[in-house]
């Protein structure tokens, strides 16, 4: 999917988070989230998308907004669900909240509760532009923020008596307004209680999926997530009505979230229903969160096996995990000729599945790999680990290099003669393991660009022990979308399992080059230098006349709204080129548009000339009638 070149800049350095799928059909990805917002819905244009009827185009979006992660519904058919219940509007996420879009369950770690309980939307979306009117039409007004209408006033009465009467009347108005008040405070104070105490948990199985298989007579680990703010004070594994564990919180008032590994082990062949019940402080219980297994057995059976009741196993208070403490390399297996899987970067946290015979790896749940483990080095020097002691050994992958054969050769024909020839012994050739040969393929696409335009990376590296794109430790296969202001080389460096290096390079040649892109939010009052990016500039100004807002050019700057547009790409500089640019010294962001040529809403593009004379373009991918996002690009 091709990337606005102002996205694939550094952005200002912001806690990395990790959005995590329990359950759906991305169930036991993760995806970081380390910018500004991401987006769910069925579009491949969204951060997240995924296949589900249930889920529209665009469904939600989940952005910052301070210490806060805000989550709202984009209008979706089937709406978003937090905790169980369809979100009206934006959602202060909590660390303990459940997201649920369509069959897909998601849940956000890394990040704090914040700070404050309720949201005040500064940023309201504004209409879409209106069409040409006629010059007969008034003028656009938005919705302007007012206080109410007041009620007319009734005439004053005649007499004294009448204001005597007037007077007592609004005194006992008053009274019955307070009353009121008191009444309705009190009915809401005791329906918020009430609803604490009605609140039940939320429970997701995350693993296994529903539909999965089991082997008879070995342990398969139930993992699910129990969520409910009154605190969850235990977890109930039942198995087709029968109670057979449970995990109780080590704190008596319970968690806010409480996640569990149950092992369970079926005794016999044929499907059993799974089920997770959990319960809060209050006592109050779920519905019970459910799933199907069908418990197999690749031997046949000398005798019929009698089912025995499975015998209580060990508590287990929380999910073995492990934190990185540097940028740490993901290998499909535990040794160092095993390829790499990716990169775990530092700080974030991954659930450990087993470990090596010999204690040196772990294995841990990594979406990238193949099949969705990969293996860390288990030297404390790199990494935190908790509940460790429960890890299971976990088999190794085959190594790569596979076993050495002799090569076989041709044993030489002895033609008879008259004189008898002696035999010539032939060696016995030595077998020799043979080193897998590697493979290292990069590519870019294209490799001449516009300015503005990007180029996509790739790679495709086996048989070999580091790979380093822009000399950062990357996984063996991946791609990049790259956005290059000027003519610019990438490199790929790979080392090999003899320890040598081979370097690749390919350049990009950028044709116009950029002198200057970025995304800025601006504060009213705020002016901006469009040839270096820099606030405070001496390009535009985003000020307030009265209630009219403007985004106005200063001295010497030349400004050609254009139209509405979903991204940069739309304008060329040939388009800035021959664009008009005497009509208009600014863009208007005012209650009410006295033309809407001009008129800033979300989507507006515009050309404008520097005060150094470059040609750019611009765009308002947000607009508000305080702050205002602009992403702006400057050729050279």
């Amino acid at each position: 999917m091709a990337q606005n070149f102002s996205d694939a800049l550094p952005a200002e350095s912001l806690p990395q988070l990790q959005v995590v799928v329990h359950a759906g059909p991305l169930a036991g990805k993760g995806y970081l989230f380390g910018g500004e917002s991401i987006t769910f819905g069925r579009a491949p244009e969204n951060d997240i998308f995924w296949e589900d009827t249930q889920v529209s185009r665009f469904h939600a979006r989940l952005s910052r907004q301070g210490d806060r992660l805000i989550l709202e519904d984009l209008g979706s058919t089937n709406g978003t669900l937090v905790n169980g219940k369809l979100i009206a509007g934006p959602h202060i996420l909590q660390p303990a909240d459940i997201i649920s879009i369509g069959s897909s369950v998601f849940g956000v770690k890394g990040f704090a509760a914040p700070q404050t309980v309720s949201i005040t939307q500064i940023s309201m979306r504004k209409a879409e532009a209106s069409k040409p009117r006629p010059a007969s039409e008034p003028p656009t007004r938005r919705p302007a923020r007012s206080s109410p209408p007041r009620p007319p006033s009734k005439p004053a009465a005649s007499s004294s008596s009448g204001v005597s009467v007037m007077t007592i009347a609004g005194v006992l108005l008053l009274i019955l307004l307070i009353l009121g008040l008191a009444a309705a405070t009190a009915y809401f104070l005791f329906a918020g209680q009430n609803s604490a105490q009605a609140s039940v948990p939320v429970v997701v199985i995350t693993t296994p999926v529903n539909g999965s298989q089991a082997q008879v007579g070995q342990a398969t680990v139930i993992q699910a997530t129990a969520s409910d703010p009154a605190g969850v004070v235990r977890l109930e594994l039942w198995v087709s009505g029968s109670k057979l564990e449970e995990v109780r919180s080590p704190a008596p008032q319970g968690q806010s979230t409480l996640t569990a590994s149950i092992p369970w082990t079926p005794t016999a062949p044929g499907n059993y229903t799974v089920e997770i019940k959990a319960y809060n402080t209050n006592n109050r219980v779920n519905q019970p969160a459910s799933i199907n297994v069908t418990a197999v057995t690749t031997a046949t059976p000398s005798a019929t096996p009698t089912a025995t009741p499975a015998m209580p196993t060990p508590t287990v208070p929380s999910t073995p995990q492990l934190t990185a403490l540097t940028d740490l390399n993901v290998r499909i297996g535990p040794d160092m000729f095993y390829d790499l899987a990716g990169l775990l970067p530092a700080g974030a946290s991954t659930e450990i599945t087993g470990k090596s015979d010999n204690g040196e790896w772990w294995q841990v749940k990594f979406a990238p790999a193949p099949n969705g483990l990969g293996w860390i080095t288990a030297d404390p020097a790199f990494s935190t680990v908790i509940n460790a002691q429960i890890v299971p050994i976990a088999a190794a992958p085959p190594t790569p290099t596979g076993t050495p054969t002799a090569t076989p050769t041709d044993t030489p024909t002895i033609t008879p003669t008259n004189s008898p020839v002696p035999p010539t012994s032939t060696p016995t050739p030595t077998p020799t393991a043979t080193k897998p040969s590697s493979q290292i393929d990069f590519k870019v696409n294209p490799t001449s660009i516009q300015g503005g335009q990007c180029v996509e990376v790739s790679w495709n590296v086996v048989g070999v022990k580091e790979v380093y794109y822009q000399e950062q430790g990357v996984a063996g296969t991946d791609k990049r979308t790259e956005c290059p202001a000027q003519t610019t080389t990438f490199t790929l460096r790979v080392v090999k399992q003899d320890n040598t290096e081979q370097i690749e390079r390919v350049t990009v040649e950028v044709i116009q080059p950029v002198a200057s892109a970025g995304k800025r939010d601006l504060n009213l009052g705020d002016t901006i230098d469009f040839d270096r990016g820099n606030v405070p500039g001496d390009d535009f100004t985003w000020r307030k006349d009265g209630d009219n807002r403007f985004f106005e050019a200063l001295s010497g700057v030349a400004l050609s709204p254009q139209s509405i547009m979903n991204s940069l790409d739309g304008l060329s500089l040939a388009d800035c080129k021959k664009a008009d640019y005497s009509r208009f010294i600014n863009l208007d962001g005012s209650d009410v548009i006295l033309d809407p040529a001009n008129e800033l809403t979300d989507g507006r593009t515009a050309c404008y000339i520097t005060t150094e004379g470059r040609f750019g373009k611009m765009r308002f991918p947000k607009y508000s009638t305080g702050a205002i996002t602009v992403e702006w690009l400057t050729w050279k």
